[in-house]
């Protein structure tokens, strides 16, 4: 009787599990509705800078940029760039951009006491190097955020996110992570309004892709996906080290390369200033074309050692010698 009857069990098992994966697959779907639909909730302001309406990852609405037409350049450059690390549907939000001459800034608000955070979207699309574009951001006239240069925290055409927690309460603006404490440390007066400021330094223009305000802490922020892990083939290292070579050879040249990286700077129909730059790839192309080629080990040359040049004269020579010395002998 076990024999006839123990064959049965496993395949009334697999039947069983394969009946229940879609109702499994349907819990995990509104289990994940429901997170983002309490993210989404938790949003209270939102801006796609340098952009228009957009709805992004985890269903966040960001609005038009407010400052369209009024400050700064609203740039699209980066729509020409796939940008790393980014979400597809967050993709637009860090290729579109608002920078400016001069610094400028938002303003957003905010329902009243509680704890925040402000997430800020970067992403370089125009440097390819650091020490190029650094600023500070400001939070109702504190410092937030030190000297933020986007291509060293994350490298070129890659999605980077600022996230600066700060409290309000009894009036007052206070800056740092702060759950279930009487807050202190750096504050500001709050008069129902979060202005964010971006402030220009020594080194290029201020700038930012996107933003949003949620109430709750960094650790309620939806993080960045990982890099995709990269192995570096021998090709690319060799390729690296030439170049690497090639810069410290060129050294002294550095300022003129750093004016090749911009191809060009002119106004468009609006006066407004527009920039272009070298991607990595336009840059490695004029590289190439400057150092030329690189050849292998010299090749000897083949006529080095090819002695057929001195043997027909030496032929000549002996030939006319002989029939000379026999003509002598016979006088």
């Amino acid at each position: 009787m076990v024999e006839a009857t123990s064959p049965e069990l496993p395949r009334r098992i697999l039947v069983l599990v394969l009946c229940c994966l879609p109702a499994l697959g349907r819990a995990g779907r509104e289990a994940d509705d429901a997170v983002s639909a309490d993210f989404v909730n938790r949003v209270l302001w939102a801006v796609n800078a340098g952009g228009g309406v957009h709805v992004g990852a985890h269903g966040i609405r960001y609005r038009a940029d407010p400052l369209n037409g009024k400050t700064g350049v609203a740039s699209d450059y980066g729509t020409r760039l796939p940008i790393m690390r980014a979400l597809p549907s967050d993709q637009l939000l860090y290729q579109t951009e608002r920078w400016s001459d001069h610094s400028f800034g938002y303003s957003a608000t905010l329902p009243g006491e509680g704890t925040y955070t402000l997430v800020l979207k970067f992403a370089e699309v125009y440097f390819l190097h650091s020490q190029a574009k650094v600023f500070d951001i400001r939070l109702n006239g504190m410092d937030a955020v030190y000297n933020l240069d986007i291509f060293s925290r994350a490298g070129p055409s890659t999605a980077h996110d600022e996230l600066v927690p700060f409290s309000v309460l009894g009036g007052r603006l206070f800056l740092g992570e702060h759950e279930g404490d009487v807050p202190d440390g750096r504050s500001a007066a709050f008069n129902g309004k979060l202005h964010i400021e971006f402030v220009k330094g020594e080194y290029d223009n201020p700038k930012i892709c996107a933003m949003y305000i949620i109430r709750g802490l960094p650790k309620d922020v939806p993080p960045l996906p990982p890099l995709p892990s990269t192995i570096e083939s021998p090709q690319s290292r060799d390729e690296n080290k030439r170049i690497a070579d090639y810069d410290e050879d060129e050294g002294e040249d550095e300022e003129e390369g750093e004016d090749e990286e911009v191809v060009g700077e002119e106004g468009n129909e609006k006066g407004e200033p527009t920039r272009q730059m070298a991607t990595p790839r336009l840059k490695r192309a004029m590289e190439t074309t400057r150092r030329g080629v690189e050849s292998g080990p010299r090749v000897p040359d083949p006529y080095a050692s090819d002695n057929g040049s001195l043997t027909f004269p030496v032929l000549v020579a002996f030939g006319v010698f002989i029939p000379t010395l026999f003509c002598l002998c016979r006088l």
